[in-house]
């Protein structure tokens, strides 16, 4: 995202250009340029992004010039290349936009803006149409615009809903609504591959066959092939359909390449300390803020099915019901991509050495990269799903195997990044393994059904009781020998350390600089350290100095601040992490700013620190808000350091407040919150010692 924002004034640019592609006769029906318009909109709602109208202005622009270029080709060259269609876009396409434009009259100019492989062609009818230029230019900009508050808009309004659902979720309820979000993705895409995958791939054989016979027509291409009859004879025989050795085995070869190339850029970026690296960690903390004992005894339920006596039991069930169901051919290529990828992940595991992280759930002994739990979610369940593909014969059938593999491939891996024993750079790490394991072990299976076609499959009932038995009874005891750890320490365990006479430069070696918002991206740096008794003790003194406790994250929270806006001193921060941990006490407190009011925000962390006097080391971030955005939520004032001079303010006042030190901390910042609102700060973090008890001094 910042290597886009980076892009500044193109990224307009970029928005008018993808519009016009996509909308270009023949062109458009290649490139996806909605899909970038959507990104780009969603881009525009993050904090220093683009304008949203600037890109829906350019993007409406290029729509626009894209269906005149269109509707001028049209005119010009209309009647010829409806006779004789025009490369990919034969004749029986512009009949079915003929039939549509004498159906809906101009009006179908905007109505075809919004149906796909129909956008292109409409403006090209109505011009071939002798369609009045103003009335087609009217529909033409209706079209456009509402085409693009289609695209820039649904990527604008999810971003923009996301960073509200940051305000008032906790990370549970974002981790479950994320879930919630890729449940219904794998939903729609089954219902779209059930209704339409069919049809799709015949539209894709039609248009490879279509551009292969654009080529073979080509006269340059001829002459070429005149030219190097060799060299043209090899690329024949590579893309031959009928034959093996021609076009599956080209395909095949080229995808393990693909994989293999991928590995070994994962490999190197593992080695490196890449940037893959930092994201592992901010996984890592997300998954351990997350983290239940419910979902860590699920993950385990689910990371059973990689455990090797489980592996070994599959495997043994399953070359029991290929030997009896006449299906030999597919068992030994069953065992090499098993086998070759296991072996291959053990090597990888002794040659990097990378450790597995601290905190882990569960005692695994072994290195962690790359994973074998996600090596034979692929090389296993894959080939598993593979043989079920070859043999199933319905459409339905086949792809919700198709699902469910990849479903459970997921969750396997998840499991291991939920129980903190993987890396997410593991996790793929042993996907890439599986998939060039299985790659080759399907490779050999297509080639062995071509020298050995199968009999129909013969097999009873009680070989599949047998191994389903014999896998819930290994699947069930290996499971239960696998407990997990508590997923967090006593508070007892935690190791307190004694605080040096030299604070400041203490604090500046050994403190993270910056809390992140529930989605790991920086939000502010810290301003503010409190010497102050424990959390019963500060809260108190909080209270003391007029601070109001928050109540938490609900709907009722939200409706309320919602009817009292600036009024409601329970309201809730968004969530906040430090060091991967959410704020300990978070407080409320109303002020004044001439005759407006200000709602002020204290959030801290205890940090294991305490001075030889007993005082703990509390860390924290201190805002105002000075206002109410349309939705329920508060609008930050930019000034982060007066925020913070008032918070000391209110406990000066009240006799809470001791001492304080100014130190710097980071350079000076301007930033954005998570809904764009901007601020400012020095950069400096104060440090202050509380009293123990708080002292109300008195008047003159």
């Amino acid at each position: 995202m910042p290597a886009i924002q980076a892009l500044h004034g193109w990224i307009y640019w970029i928005a008018l250009l993808a519009a016009l592609a996509e909308t270009v006769l023949v062109v458009g029906l290649f490139l996806p340029g909605s899909t970038l318009l959507l990104l780009l909109g969603a881009l525009s709602a993050s904090p220093g992004g683009p304008s949203f109208i600037g890109i829906l202005l350019f993007a409406v622009v290029g729509a626009t010039l894209g269906d005149n270029v269109n509707y001028w080709l049209g005119r010009r060259y209309g009647q010829r290349w409806t006779r004789e269609g025009l490369w990919l876009l034969r004749r029986e396409h512009i009949e079915k936009t003929h039939t549509f434009f004498a159906r809906h009259g101009g009006k179908s100019v905007f109505l075809s803006r919004f149906i796909p492989s129909l956008k292109e062609v409409a403006p090209f009818v109505a011009g071939t149409a002798g369609m009045s230029p103003r009335w087609f230019l009217l529909w033409n900009l209706l079209g456009a615009l509402g085409w693009g508050l289609q695209w820039v808009g649904a990527g604008y309004v999810f971003a923009r809903s996301l960073n509200l659902a940051q305000q008032w979720l906790s990370r549970s309820a974002i981790a479950i609504a994320l879930l919630a979000l890729f449940v219904l993705l794998l939903w729609y895409l089954r219902r779209t591959m059930l209704r339409h995958g069919p049809a799709w791939w015949a539209a894709v054989v039609a248009t490879v066959q279509a551009f292969a016979q654009v080529l073979r027509d080509n006269p340059q291409i001829e002459a070429l092939r005149g030219r190097h009859p060799r060299l043209f004879g090899l690329l024949a025989a590579r893309l031959d359909r009928r034959r093996f050795e021609g076009l599956p085995l080209t395909l095949i070869s080229a995808a393990f390449i693909y994989l293999a190339l991928l590995f070994s850029g994962l490999v190197e970026d593992v080695l490196a300390s890449d940037p893959i690296v930092a994201l592992d960690h901010s996984v890592a903390e997300l998954v351990a803020a997350l983290r239940t004992p419910a979902s860590i005894t699920a993950a385990v339920w689910v990371s059973g099915l990689g455990v090797w006596p489980v592996v070994l039991a599959i495997l043994l069930a399953a070359g029991l019901w290929l030997w009896r169901s006449q299906r030999r051919t597919y068992l030994l290529p069953l065992l090499m991509s098993v086998g070759g990828s296991t072996a291959f992940t053990f090597a990888g595991k002794l040659a990097l050495h990378r450790p597995r992280p601290l905190d882990a759930a569960v005692h695994v002994a072994s290195y962690a990269f790359p994973s074998g739990h996600a090596t034979v979610a692929v090389s296993l369940f894959g080939f598993l799903a593979y043989i079920g593909l070859r043999e199933l014969r319905r459409w339905p059938a086949r792809v919700n195997l198709f699902f469910a593999w990849m479903v459970l491939a997921l969750l396997i891996g998840a499991s291991r990044v939920v129980l903190d024993v993987h890396y997410l750079s593991d996790i793929l790490g042993g996907y890439l393994v599986g998939g060039m394991w299985l790659l080759a072990a399907s490779g050999w299976t297509e080639w062995l059904r071509t020298r050995c076609p199968l009999a129909p499959a013969r097999v009873g009932t009680l070989p599949v009781l047998v191994g389903l038995l014999l896998i819930s009874v290994v699947y069930a005891v290996s499971t239960v020998m696998y407990p997990p750890h508590p997923s967090q320490p006593a508070p007892v365990e935690q190791v307190v350390q004694t605080l040096p006479q030299a604070i400041e430069p203490f604090l500046t070696a050994h403190l993270p600089r910056e809390v992140r918002t529930a989605l790991g991206t920086p939000a502010q740096p810290l301003s503010l350290a409190l010497l102050a008794g424990n959390e019963t003790q500060l809260s108190v003194q909080l209270a003391a100095s007029g601070w109001r406790a928050a109540d938490g994250s609900s709907v009722g929270a939200l409706w309320r601040l919602w009817r009292q806006g600036l009024d409601d001193l329970r309201a809730s921060p968004s969530p906040l992490f430090w060091r991967g941990e959410l704020y300990a006490l978070a407080f409320n407190h109303g002020a004044k700013q001439g005759k407006a009011r200000l709602t002020l925000v204290l959030v801290l962390w205890r940090t294991p620190y305490r001075t030889q006097a007993g005082q703990w080391l509390w860390v924290g971030v201190v805002r105002a808000y000075d206002g109410m955005h349309w939705y329920p939520a508060r609008r930050l004032a930019p000034s982060l350091d007066a925020a913070r001079m008032r918070a000391l303010r209110t406990l000066r006042n009240h006799g809470c407040l001791s001492n304080s030190r100014s130190f710097p901390w980071v350079a000076p910042q301007i930033g954005y919150s998570l809904i764009g609102d901007p601020f400012f700060t020095d950069g400096r973090l104060i440090l202050s010692w509380l009293n123990a008890t708080c002292r109300v001094p008195a008047g003159p």
